[in-house]
């Protein structure tokens, strides 16, 4: 059996591991039911996302039917800067978004996707509701700002063009809109640390056990080789045996030895 045990790789530590399931299994339990209950003391998380389709690659020029940007993924990732920004934020407080702005700005995450001129707008919050008024707020903001900003345009070229490009750039603004063409309706997904939490901690339990183990394993080793004594050397018996072959042989004395040809009296 221990020749055995010396063939296979790591046979001491799969000997030790084996010598001592009981305590890992222990461990890992205690590990697990642990997570289980800081997850339970956790509140859960909401993630409310919605999808703004936008209308255009580029932003409204009211003097030009042709895009104002020949980067559409530049443009889209300065959208999603704005939605972002500290005017859209303060502007969806107040257009009912829970929370300060600061909360508001640190649930707040905006993906650009320029293969489909999607933003997409997730916030999180404590509540379903909350996390569903800061998207929907964020977005509101958004497009009036868009809305505000093509005003802007059409009244600074009204003292600088005919009147009929006015009516050209009025136009293009009836089409631009506020340049969002749909907005998904937002969808709420809640999210906990629990699963994570059970089995972060289990591990954790699992290698504390198997580490006390160790240590107790590598106590009686060498509580063992104290008790055993520094002068007990192996195969020392061998040793004895072999040289008690080679000793002089004990010599009777006394009127048992008699000299070779000696009379008896």
């Amino acid at each position: 059996m221990a020749e055995q045990l010396d063939r296979v790789p790591n046979a001491g530590f799969l000997e030790t591991l084996w010598r001592h399931k009981l305590l890992i299994i222990i461990g890992t339990l205690l590990g697990l039911g642990l997570g289980l209950g800081v997850a339970t003391m956790q509140p859960t998380i909401y993630t409310a996302e919605s999808r703004v389709f936008l209308a255009s690659q580029a932003g409204f020029d009211p003097l030009s039917d042709g895009p104002t940007s020949s980067d559409p993924s530049r443009y889209l990732d300065q959208q999603a800067a704005i939605l972002t920004s500290r005017p859209m934020l303060t502007r969806a407080l107040v257009l009912g978004a829970a929370g300060t702005d600061v909360e508001l700005k640190d649930s707040l995450d905006v993906i650009a996707s320029a293969e489909s001129d999607i933003l997409t707008v997730r916030a999180t919050a404590e509540q379903p509701a909350a996390a569903t008024s800061r998207v929907n707020a964020t977005i509101a903001s958004y497009r009036e700002y868009q809305k505000a900003h093509v005003a802007a345009q059409l009244a600074a070229i009204g003292s600088l063009s005919s009147s009929e490009e006015k009516r050209a750039a009025s136009l293009r603004a009836a089409v631009f809109g506020d340049g969002v063409e749909l907005v998904e309706r937002a969808s709420v997904t809640a999210t906990t640390s629990a699963l994570r939490n059970a089995t972060v901690l289990a591990v954790v339990g699992a290698l504390i056990s198997s580490a006390i183990g160790f240590a107790l394993s590598g106590r009686r080793s060498r509580r063992s080789g104290r008790l055993a004594g520094p002068d007990t050397v192996p195969g020392s018996d061998a040793l004895t045996v072999a040289d008690d072959e080679f000793a002089t042989p004990e010599v009777p004395t006394g009127s048992a030895l008699h000299p070779v040809g000696a009379r008896t009296p």
